[in-house]
């Protein structure tokens, strides 16, 4: 019987029999419903072949959009290389849009077919599972869902013969130019290469020569590292840093990441930090600013601010002036060191002559580059070819270390000449390059990677620039967005990115992982109004129509009436909320708000909240996947709409106290993972977890 195929359901529009036995079941099912419903009798012939032409109908429509998936990713693929002309640039966002509300009516219907599977597994007869059925006919067998899945069907065949108009259908995966996102740098790298004389160079610049202390005076002297992104400014700060006269000549060495948020506020209070001091007491900037006036003086400090933007030329640089008022009480000889790709904010900052940081010299970049690309292999039989192909790449990658290794790290995936030349013929490097455009290697770097770990790694742009992840958690995100199979999956796929020099390690001993902002201007780039991060409330107005992936870092800028807007988002797949409100009625009200509005999405995670119940509207969010309630939830009863979320798979709460699961609660029959160990103990004494753990 069909039945005992759809018991083993994954996706029964894969298999074609698959369909057509479950659609022959739900026919049946759903007269029988109809039949027995007061409100609604089958009485004649002409009623049930009504019927069945609607449920024909459905079938074929879904039929045709899942099998015209395929097609529409590998148009998506080939896009992709041709996304640096201005016509596939323009078309590939509607491409990607059309393609994901396509896997959004799909996964409507996945729910439904889910929700009949759980509720099978609670009785052996179909009386009573009436109701479900009639939901389902309701719900995907309604005129107005198969009016939609014809819609989305026209709007994927508009855009592929669009595609087809263009060529990009044909467009071979080898990219021809280059593209353009904003670079910067941050690297680490166990030894640094050829730059001896220019380390030496700047420790003299920054008066490590001096022998005595000199009288206090208000003059700050900053020195600028200036260069194009990913030639080693950040490696150079730190070689500095490490570098026993420097360490000898100051008092101490501050070091903090200023990123593209010049926030006066945010790096006075992290310097108070590291120099030891108490910013508790401190909640504005005055008092702040007085703070570091005192931990300053009488130090001779170096500061080094890494990675700064040209958002600190805003209003002519007035917020650099009153940055710097306070360090200037510290001892004679204090520096800062700037690292910038940005010459305009050298000039800005640079009190001395900014330091130009150039390309590596072409023999010690050489050395380099067949260390990267050939690895620990001391020979192999088409050495010298392969050196000869390498010879002519190097002078493409224009002396930059982090190119060099990104490159090399993808020629030693093949040692093959025919792998070599696909890589130098590629025309991605014709264009020629400035000190604001992403290094051609790291673009070409994303190209090559398979389907799969392309999406996993795109996704990465809901990040905002240098936070620190955990490998659990991003896993996790792949799992719930159905971009990798299970969690061992996961695995294989962020250690495969990871190795590809996507992530990496925050600290040599660290858990925690970082996007180096090259990789995550790419990340950027490839996303393009899919994700977006929200720091300040007037982000919120920028917040792309069509985005499918939404986090919030805002610190506190950002009040909870502000983020009701979110709810205008329909397509939003992931909300992350790093926040943390203290005003639990308001907290509360918001999530309200995203549980009612929000039904495409697929992950939730609310780091810091404090709630005393969850909504009854979370069950309109019924393709939930993950949902995170960390830092101290309060609530102690599980709603009864948590019985709709079939598709969870994912709960992490830090909550100790559940003491009611929802009567006949079954949706545990996805459930991965629970992390909550009093949930967790009292699902398994209410309803069986399955593959739960």
């Amino acid at each position: 019987m069909a039945l005992a195929l759809f018991m083993d359901y994954a996706e029964v529009l894969s298999n074609i029999n698959a369909c057509r036995e479950f659609f022959s079941w739900m026919t049946s099912g759903i007269r029988t419903a109809l039949r027995n419903s007061n409100a609604t009798q089958l009485p004649d012939e002409d009623e049930t072949e009504k019927l069945d032409t609607k449920l024909g109908q459905l079938k074929n429509g879904l039929w045709k959009l899942k099998t015209t998936m395929p097609k529409m990713l590998d148009l998506i693929d080939r896009a992709e290389w041709r996304s640096h002309k201005k016509q596939a640039a323009d078309l590939l966002p509607d491409i990607k849009d059309a393609v994901y509300d396509a896997e959004d009516l799909l996964d409507e219907f996945d729910y439904y077919a889910l929700k009949l599977k759980v509720e099978w597994t609670k009785s052996s007869g179909e009386d009573h599972l009436r109701d479900t059925f009639l939901e389902f006919f309701d719900s995907v067998g309604s005129n107005d869902y198969i009016i939609k899945i014809n819609e989305i069907q026209a709007k994927l065949d508009h855009v592929h013969g669009q595609s087809m108009a263009m060529g990009l259908h044909l467009a071979l995966q080898k990219f021809d130019r280059s593209v353009r996102p904003e670079t910067s740098s941050f690297f680490h790298e166990p030894k640094i290469f050829g730059r001896e004389k220019e380390l030496k160079q700047l420790v003299e610049t920054l008066g490590v020569r001096a022998r005595k202390r000199e009288r206090a005076e208000t003059k700050l002297h900053v020195l600028p590292i200036v260069g194009m992104g990913g030639v080693g400014k950040t490696t150079m700060a730190q070689k500095i840093c490490n570098d026993a006269k420097v360490k000898k000549h100051f008092d101490r060495i501050i070091w903090t990441c200023v990123s593209d948020d010049f926030d006066t506020k945010r790096l006075t209070k992290e310097i108070i930090e590291r120099l030891g001091g108490n910013t508790s007491p401190y909640d504005n900037l005055d008092g702040l600013m007085r703070k570091l006036e005192d931990c300053v003086e009488s130090k001779r400090f170096l500061l080094v601010l890494d990675d700064m933007w040209d958002d600190v030329l805003e209003q002519d640089g007035a917020g650099w002036k009153r940055f710097c008022e306070p360090l200037k009480n510290g001892a004679h000889g204090s520096r800062i060191l700037v690292t910038t790709r940005s010459p305009e904010v050298a000039n800005l900052v640079g009190l001395m002559n900014h330091y130009e940081l150039k390309g590596l010299q072409d023999a010690i970049f050489w050395n380099f580059f067949k260390l990267c690309a050939f690895g620990s292999v001391s020979s192999c039989n088409n050495r010298e070819s392969l050196e000869c192909i390498g010879k002519n790449i190097l002078i493409k990658l224009k002396g930059s270390p982090l190119a060099a290794k990104t490159i090399g790290r993808l020629l030693r995936m093949e040692l093959s000449t025919s792998h070599w030349e696909n890589i130098l013929q590629s025309e991605l490097w014709r264009l020629e390059q400035t000190d604001t455009d992403i290094l051609p290697a790291l673009r070409l770097s994303y190209l090559y990677l398979p389907r799969k770990l392309k999406r996993c790694f795109s996704i990465c742009a809901m990040y905002p620039k240098d936070h620190k992840f955990e490998k659990e958690f991003l896993a996790d995100i792949w799992v719930a967005q159905g971009y990798v199979v299970d969690p061992q999956d996961a695995s294989l796929c962020f250690d495969a990115l990871a190795n590809r020099s996507f992530f990496q390690k925050a600290s040599p001993y660290s858990q925690m992982y970082v996007i180096h902002d090259l990789m995550h201007d790419t990340a950027q780039l490839v996303s393009k109004d899919e994700c977006f991060t929200i720091k300040h409330v007037s982000d919120i107005d920028k917040v792309p129509s069509n985005v499918r992936h939404l986090t919030i870092f805002a610190n506190g800028n950002v009040e909870c009436a502000e983020l009701n807007r979110i709810c205008h988002k329909k397509k939003l797949r992931s909300l992350v909320c790093d926040e943390s409100y203290s005003r639990t009625r308001d907290f509360a009200l918001l999530i309200d708000c995203w549980f009612k509005e929000l039904l495409k999405i697929r992950v939730l995670r609310f780091k810091v909240c404090k709630l005393e119940r969850l909504p009854e509207s979370m069950g309109n969010s019924k393709h939930l996947r993950y949902l995170c309630l960390q830092g101290s939830s309060n609530f102690v009863t599980l709603p009864s709409s948590f019985c709709r979320l079939h598709h969870l798979k994912i709960m992490i709460s830090a909550n100790s106290q559940f003491q009611i699961i929802p009567p006949g609660f079954s949706g545990a029959i996805s459930l991965q993972k629970i992390i909550s160990k009093s949930f967790a103990k009292l699902l398994a004494r209410t309803t069986p977890l399955g593959n739960s753990s």
